[in-house]
């Protein structure tokens, strides 16, 4: 329903956001709402942001920055002390897909290879994946906390995907 973009779903999937949902369903649903880009769902997806299950968290954070806009916001700068790793990590990727800081440091330790090491159910296909996603949005920030981190992952790293990124980050600063 959500590769469609059809407005006529979009009744049927905020119903299917229903706490009394399996999560499994809830999960389905906000992902299907992201893909929409409504921004009817904002409301119903922020209910999400209080569910007991750290997926449907995630889901809700990360269809709420697919959608984006303003009123996101305030409640992707909430899900940055989320208890969930994943959760927080995505709340700041989301806030700076739109342009805003608040995240800062988080995605800095995004960018250390020693800190994602630290989690030790992330392989370094994964390890790649995230760093390849903050290189990216780093641009659209442009704060110099960036500069150190950057220079090191082109200096240091093993991929030499992610030192060609980074150096093409630098570029665009």
């Amino acid at each position: 329903m959500g590769a469609t973009k059809d407005p006529k779903y979009l009744p049927t999937l905020i119903d299917a956001l229903n706490q009394n949902e399996p999560p499994e369903v809830m999960m389905a649903a906000a992902f299907s709402l992201g893909n929409m880009r409504d921004r009817r769902a904002v409301e119903p997806l922020s209910e999400l942001l209080n569910n007991g299950e750290p997926q449907v968290r995630l889901l809700g954070v990360i269809s709420l920055g697919k959608i984006g806009g303003e009123n996101t916001i305030p409640l992707l700068k909430e899900m940055l002390v989320d208890p969930e790793v994943n959760v927080r990590w995505d709340a700041a990727i989301a806030l700076a897909k739109q342009k805003d800081r608040t995240g800062l440091r988080i995605l800095l330790d995004l960018l250390d290879r020693k800190y994602l090491d630290s989690f030790p159910n992330i392989d370094e296909i994964e390890q790649v994946q995230v760093l390849m996603v903050v290189i990216n949005i780093v641009p659209l920030i442009q704060d110099s906390d960036f500069r150190g981190p950057l220079e090191e992952l082109i200096k240091s790293d093993s991929n030499l995907k992610v030192r060609e990124a980074a150096r093409n980050a630098l570029l665009n600063f």
